[in-house]
């Protein structure tokens, strides 16, 4: 345990959740120009290398604000949330890219384990996500303590993208040193 640090989820506390989304509209706001209309990011249990995820953020842009009745970050924010695309993003050795198309791919949310899932991200018009882990330096190793995903209506250029969520992805990044700074992370280590 890292002394004075938030545990997550014990921890997790609604007061975090304005910093969190303000890096959140930070990344929504450069991929934004590219097409994305939601940016999520979840969090790893801290104190475990297994990926046990929770909701730490949503942020979306006004078109799928408009029509939703409840803020989604809000409801969920510190809601352990099984997910199959969040276990493949922090268990990718390298830190690559996760896609998905809801269109083809949204029966994963009901596998055993993982759902019932809410799809809240292909429900607002986000049929495509990407997912990536943070990423942070540990000696000659990385340790992968949670995601940030990005939703599109159209299939994303991942050679836009791509790199625009690697660097908010990536050690040094505002978000990950504000994370790395304020909870003990967990998360696989490669």
């Amino acid at each position: 345990m890292a002394v004075g640090k938030a545990e997550i989820p014990d921890d997790l506390d609604p007061k975090f959740q304005p910093e969190i989304e303000g890096f959140l509209k930070q990344v929504l706001g450069e991929l934004q120009k590219i097409g994305a209309e939601r940016v999520t990011s979840r969090l790893n249990y801290s104190n475990t290398e297994k990926p046990v995820p929770v909701w730490a953020g949503t942020v979306e842009g006004k078109g799928i604000e408009f029509l939703r009745r409840f803020e989604p970050g809000k409801v969920r924010f510190g809601q352990s949330n099984r997910s199959k695309a969040y276990q493949d993003a922090v268990m990718e050795p390298k830190g690559q890219l996760i896609k998905r198309d809801w269109g083809q791919d949204l029966p994963e949310k009901s596998e055993d384990g993982y759902g019932p899932g809410q799809a809240l991200g292909p429900k607002a018009g986000g049929r495509y996500q990407l997912f990536i882990a943070l990423r942070i330096k540990e000696g000659n190793r990385y340790r992968h303590p949670g995601t940030l995903t990005a939703s599109f209506k159209k299939e994303p250029d991942l050679n836009a993208v791509g790199p625009i969520m690697q660097k908010w992805a990536t050690d040094g990044s505002n978000y990950v040193e504000y994370l790395k700074n304020t909870f003990n992370l967990g998360g696989p280590i490669y």
